[in-house]
């Protein structure tokens, strides 16, 4: 089924992971999709973590050393870069953040 789609959009929270435990099944999905030149990518309106911080996850809860192509920051899209790139097309320079220090990485 998914050989005939060109991009699949993951939801982060209760897809990849619950309570910010990655779910097992992911990582040989990605491979799957890698493998068949399909591309995904990660989406959350959680901006408690940075896309940085989400990688990071990624590397913390399963052991993908051998294959870090599988998640990389550009491929995450979470609320506080959707917002930043937002505020950026529209040429404005100075922003002050009330929200998290990961949101504020954005």
């Amino acid at each position: 089924v998914l050989l005939k789609y060109k991009m699949i959009l993951f939801d982060c929270d209760g897809v990849i992971w619950i309570e910010y435990k990655i779910l097992d099944t992911i990582f040989p999905l990605l491979r799957f999709l890698n493998e068949n030149s399909i591309n995904y990518r990660f989406l959350t309106n959680n901006n408690s973590m940075s896309r940085e911080t989400i990688v990071e996850k990624f590397y913390e809860d399963v052991n993908i050393k051998s294959n870090p192509y599988l998640v990389d920051r550009k491929l995450i899209y979470n609320s506080g870069y959707i917002t930043a790139l937002n505020i950026k097309s529209k040429n404005v320079k100075k922003i002050y953040v009330i929200g998290s220090d990961e949101f504020a990485k954005e």
